[in-house]
């Protein structure tokens, strides 16, 4: 199952605890409602309710996550969850995220690969960022020393690379 979020609308300053955010919800590439949050620690709210139990029901097919903190009931292993609709949404909410955030950088950045690791240069005019890649994977490398070239890149293999970092 493929969950994507369309027209979403995130406002970071009305993030206190969660994510504020209002969005269409696609599944498979058919829409399937919509969700929302009020950014105040609360769960998603979800239209029509049944959405939220198709990605519940979704959700308890996906392997448990692990998580970075210990375990409050066994301090020697790390704390493991199971994925619910919250989950789902948060992941395709990430995604949506880092893909606007990447079109963004790269009009007014080069995003290049140098020892394994993504970099990007300053701040500079649309045009001229699209001027040098007009000039070709070859200049633009030896202009940044790269060995790669996010611009230059279908965006979903740039996008994987971005994600890396």
């Amino acid at each position: 199952m493929k969950v994507q979020l369309k027209n979403v609308k995130y406002f970071a300053a009305g993030s206190e605890e969660t994510s504020c955010f209002v969005a269409t919800v696609y599944i498979d590439g058919v829409k399937a409602g919509a969700v929302e949050n009020d950014g105040r620690g609360g769960a998603h709210y979800y239209s029509p309710h049944t959405l939220e139990t198709v990605l519940a029901d979704y959700a308890k097919s996906l392997p448990a996550e692990s998580t970075p903190y210990m375990d409050p009931l066994d301090k020697s292993v790390p704390f493991v969850f199971q994925p619910n609709a919250d989950t789902v949404v948060d992941r395709a909410l990430d995604d949506f995220l880092q893909a606007r955030d990447l079109r963004r950088l790269l009009s007014t950045h080069v995003l290049y690969v140098r020892d394994g690791r993504v970099y990007q240069t300053k701040r500079f005019p649309a045009v001229t960022v699209a001027g040098w890649c007009a000039k070709g994977a070859e200049w633009l490398c030896r202009k940044v020393n790269a060995t790669a070239v996010l611009n230059l890149m279908p965006f979903d293999s740039a996008l994987t690379l971005y994600r890396a970092q």
